[in-house]
């Protein structure tokens, strides 16, 4: 269900139609069989609240927790229903059900369409702690997906699932690995714990993929790299380490984990993979999908506790606009600190006992990496209008527009140190590519004998049609310019309230632009380079006394709790909360963010 998951507002109609309109019946059913008065029920991953508002209409304390905040902010929109019960809302991962819940203290734990979408770890302990937290002869509801037994009931299951397969992309995901759903009391909990495989974490690769099918695979991930690609979840083996070797987290995108097996090859360390919902770290952690709740969900579920004999976890710096440390040192006990921005000064780092320098700290944009980000916006580009212009229009066309845009794209990227791609002056630099690209797609119309006068026009239509599409938000795409659609008409800068300040530095360790510097004679952080910041809100969220904040050209200000505790959505509001971890420090008034 995570492409439903992706627009939570679409949530409730998108399972709906999925269900053919019996989804409603499930959730009733879920509340019979879990819910009455007084009753104390958790939905456990409870999505947009539909299960938990259908107990407490039935009387039951209800509470609802999920991961997930955008489907929260829908949940918590839903009324109170009459009955005489209660609904509250907790952001937490199910390896956090012991933070808020004790022994015998629920009488009944239900889920729908959750269970399937956790990785094995994550299953067996949630089950585990479910088993803890119920009263005994509680009740535990669980609805899920299935494949079915019959044989051509199975082959139109896998028919109608390829779609979001290929969406999907998560080869750790499984939904007939779950076990049976129903009702039953602890005794029967402990068998499902017991019934489950056994966990398929330290992955140990004993021989590289062969180069042919490893540039394939990264081939498709740079193509189609905007479209999250899950990698599994969970412990992965780098070498062959020991119980002093150091503990590294990324997000689950497939391309980032196979470059960080490649990059570390021949070290011994441990890679704890945090569900960023296949979405790279610093895209998933800046939109909400990877959070310290995902980290803690991580350290409890792989078992990394059990292979080593210290507690430090290195983070990667750019997880710091979503992952707050303190929050994970105080639900596991796990020191932190911050990796190199860039994985290729990983090596060095350890090397130096974990110890980043500034260098590290700073992100670069070289010719590869610009290439690569141009073919993520050309190549889909041009695969997917190639056939449709060469049906329509003959392929000699289609060869000279593909030729134009590839052209456009790749020339803008590689001269993006040398020409401005934000502000008026940016439709300059689009026109000084896009005009020679149309005359090369034009000379190959010429070779091919095809310069007729519409093919000429087309040739020019779709080069403007793909400088538009680049338009949308290409310095968004770069790390040296903030995203031009979160910033559109309503420009924002840091702010720094020196009396706040007490030189802690957290948020100087954090940037990944070099904007802060430590004064060392007034103890103070200082904005050194106001000019080079792109709005990430990573020293906003770091700072420990919440010195640091937004001010939006219209005036209005974005205090550090409330940085904190949104997420910024495409169009540039703080819309997405994310509730439960929001530090104290800020004595200055929230004004909210444009468009909360």
């Amino acid at each position: 269900m995570k492409v439903l998951e992706s627009t939570p507002e679409r949530y409730d109609r998108g399972i709906g139609l999925l269900s053919r309109g019996r989804i409603q019946q499930v959730y009733d059913r879920i509340a019979e069989l879990a819910a009455g008065p007084g009753r104390q029920v958790l939905d456990l991953g409870c999505g947009t609240g539909a299960v938990a508002v259908a107990c407490a209409a039935r009387g039951a304390r209800a509470t609802g927790l999920d991961r997930d905040a955008g489907m929260l902010e829908v949940a918590r929109a839903r009324p109170v229903p009459r009955g005489g019960g209660s609904l509250r809302w907790i952001q937490a991962s199910a390896a956090e059900l012991e933070d808020h819940f004790g022994p015998d203290s629920l009488d009944a734990v239900v889920s729908c369409l959750a269970m399937s979408e956790l990785s094995l770890d994550e299953q067996r302990y949630a089950l585990k702690t479910i088993a803890t937290c119920l009263v005994p002869g509680g009740d535990l509801v669980l609805a899920d997906e299935v494949v079915p037994t019959e044989r051509w009931r199975r082959v139109a299951h896998r028919l109608a699932r390829a779609p979001l397969a290929a969406l999907r992309a998560d080869p750790d995901h499984d939904p007939g690995r779950g076990r049976s759903a129903g009702s039953g009391s602890q005794g029967r909990l402990h068998r499902a714990v017991r019934g489950l495989p056994r966990r398929r974490h330290l992955p140990h690769p004993a021989r590289p993929k062969a180069r042919v099918s490893t540039f394939l695979a990264d081939l498709r991930d740079l193509v189609l790299r905007a479209l999250p690609h899950r990698a599994p979840t969970g412990l992965v083996r780098l070498g062959d380490p020991g119980r002093a070797s150091p503990v590294l987290l990324t997000g689950n995108f497939t391309l980032t984990v196979g470059r960080l097996r490649r990059t570390l090859r021949g070290r011994d360390a441990w890679l704890l993979c945090a569900d960023s919902r296949g979405i790279n770290v610093w895209c998933a952690a800046g939109g909400g999908h990877l959070t310290h709740h995902d980290v803690i969900s991580v350290l409890r579920t792989s078992g990394i506790g059990e292979q080593v004999d210290h507690h430090e976890l290195v983070l990667p710096q750019l997880a710091a606009t979503g992952v707050e440390r303190p929050a994970i040192t105080d639900a596991t006990g796990w020191q932190t600190r911050w990796g190199p921005a860039h994985m290729e000064d990983l090596p060095a780092f350890l090397d130096r006992g974990a110890h980043s320098r500034r260098s590290d700290r700073v992100v670069r944009f070289p010719a590869r990496e610009r290439a690569e980000m141009a073919s993520m916006w050309a190549l889909p580009m041009v695969l997917l209008s190639t056939p449709l212009v060469g049906w329509l229009a003959g392929w000699p066309l289609a060869l000279a527009a593909a030729v134009a845009v590839l052209c456009t794209v790749f020339g803008l990227f590689l001269a993006l140190p040398w020409v401005p791609v934000v502000g008026g002056r940016r439709w300059l630099s689009y026109a000084a590519f896009a005009l020679p690209s149309i005359g090369l797609g034009a000379g190959l119309l010429l070779l091919l004998a095809a310069t007729s006068t519409p093919h000429l026009l087309g040739l020019g239509g779709l080069v403007l049609v793909a400088v538009g599409v680049l338009s949308l938000d290409l310095a968004g795409t770069t790390p040296w310019y903030g995203s031009t659609i979160n910033t559109f008409h309503n420009q924002a800068k840091v702010e720094l309230v020196s009396e706040r300040c007490t030189g802690a530095a957290d948020c100087v360790l954090v940037c990944p632009r070099d904007v802060l510097v430590m004064d060392g004679h007034a103890h103070k952080v200082t904005i050194a380079r106001p000019e080079q910041c792109i709005q990430c809100g990573a020293c906003i969220v770091q700072c420990p006394t919440d010195a640091l904040r937004f001010r939006y050209q219209d005036g209005r200000v974005a205090e550090a709790p409330t940085v904190r505790s949104t997420r910024m959505n495409m169009l540039g509001r703080r819309t997405v909360a994310v509730k439960g971890t929001v530090r104290r420090g800020s004595d200055g008034p929230d004004q909210g963010a444009p468009g909360a």
